[in-house]
């Protein structure tokens, strides 16, 4: 006990503000209503869409889709974070109750003052496994990346070619294509542009068909045996 105090001691975790609301949420939900999401938890097939998962689960418990909505993004944060740092559930308990103490009680409201409920469920959400487990691991597996795609854009401008004499009316001109990406590196948002003409664009568009009739072959050769979880978009 004492070796793993020391452990969760040389770590300490910070709970960002935007998870505040979940933890509170939790904390307040009747015994009957975790009892259920729990159960709900266990039940649920994972996917990489967070909105699915939780549309899944509000058809089981009665709690709210907007409170179901922050205690998820609250719990797989905890889930990601705990694997990186192969801390044991009940080591990453003890370390995310010491955070909890660090956070202002009016942040938490009612909930501020519970704490033997809150290690209680903080600890069961970590020991849930299932679908909650899969889906952090997943998305944290996504990520491992040096840059990861976060959306992109294509501008398509017309431009015209003039003559000598720039006074004269052009009489023909070009379509140009530029492609927007926007990425993660390092935690910041950044962008790449490329320009491309038809055949480049003809020559994107196949090499998309492509690997998506790739991924439509690996779900069916593995999907009876092993769940391909879809990623969000």
């Amino acid at each position: 006990m004492d070796e793993e105090r020391e452990k969760t001691s040389r770590w300490q975790i910070q709970i960002p503000p935007e998870h505040y609301s979940g933890f509170s949420h939790l904390i307040e939900l009747t015994d009957e209503d975790f009892r259920q999401f729990i159960g709900a938890l266990q039940s649920t097939a994972p996917t990489l869409v967070r909105d699915e998962f939780v549309r899944q689960l509000d058809d089981k418990v009665s709690v709210g889709r907007d409170i179901l909505a922050d205690i998820i993004a609250m719990a797989l944060s905890l889930h990601i974070v705990r694997t990186d740092m192969h801390f044991t559930a009940h080591q990453f308990t003890d370390a995310v109750m010491d955070a909890l103490a660090r956070v202002p009680d009016d942040m938490l409201g009612a909930a501020a003052g519970q704490r033997a409920v809150a290690h209680d469920r903080i600890q069961s959400l970590l020991e849930v496994g299932g679908a909650l487990n899969a889906i952090a691991k997943a998305n944290d597996l996504a990520g491992q990346n040096e840059r990861t795609f976060l959306n992109g854009r294509v501008v398509t401008d017309l431009r015209p070619l003039f003559a000598d004499d720039p006074t004269e009316h052009p009489t023909s001109a070009i379509v140009v294509h530029t492609l927007r990406l926007t990425y993660v590196k390092d935690y910041e948002r950044q962008d790449f542009f490329v320009t491309l003409d038809a055949p480049g664009l003809q020559t994107l568009q196949e090499l998309i068909s492509r690997a998506q009739e790739k991924a439509t072959t690996i779900a069916a050769t593995f999907g009876a045996s092993v769940q391909v979880l879809e990623g969000e978009r």
